[in-house]
């Protein structure tokens, strides 16, 4: 499976109904979809007071994260994060761009992430650019960030 990480929610569910449907459609064979999905919201940086708020009573930040549980709860093998940070503040982008590190060195998941941002191009192994249109390879084992946060 390969997966877009966007954050298209539906606006009239709670963040846990979002994530929960998703995995509904989505055929997964999960037991306890609602622990799962609390402990998704809780790993990216979302309580559970507002996991039970609808999407729209949410930051734009805090729905980012949502969607990128949501993303997430698919157990996908290749992750395509299209400015996964961009909307978050450091702190946070740092825990997030962790569980991509951690997805793609503990779980051997394939994780692509395209950015403007140099910080987050420091967690990558592999940096590849643009040059006149041109997809280059730029620099291989970037000095990997690692913390104890395990997904």
């Amino acid at each position: 499976m390969i997966l877009l990480i966007i954050y298209n929610l539906l606006t009239n569910a709670t963040a846990l109904e979002n994530i929960i449907l998703s995995m509904n459609i989505s055929g997964s064979k999960i037991k306890d979809k609602e622990s799962f999905a609390y402990d998704l919201v809780n790993k990216v940086g979302i309580n559970r007071e507002k996991a039970n708020r609808k999407v729209l009573k949410l930051s734009g930040g805090e729905q980012q994260r949502v969607g990128i549980a949501r993303d997430l709860s698919h157990d996908p093998d290749i992750i395509i994060a299209d400015e996964p940070t961009g909307n978050l503040d450091k702190d946070t982008e740092e825990n997030i761009m962790n569980i991509l590190l951690s997805l793609a060195h503990d779980k051997n998941k394939c994780v692509i992430v395209v950015t403007h941002s140099k910080a987050v191009t420091s967690y990558a192994d592999e940096l590849w650019g643009l040059n006149a249109g041109n997809l280059v390879f730029v620099k291989e084992k970037y000095e990997v960030k690692t913390q104890n946060t395990r997904f």
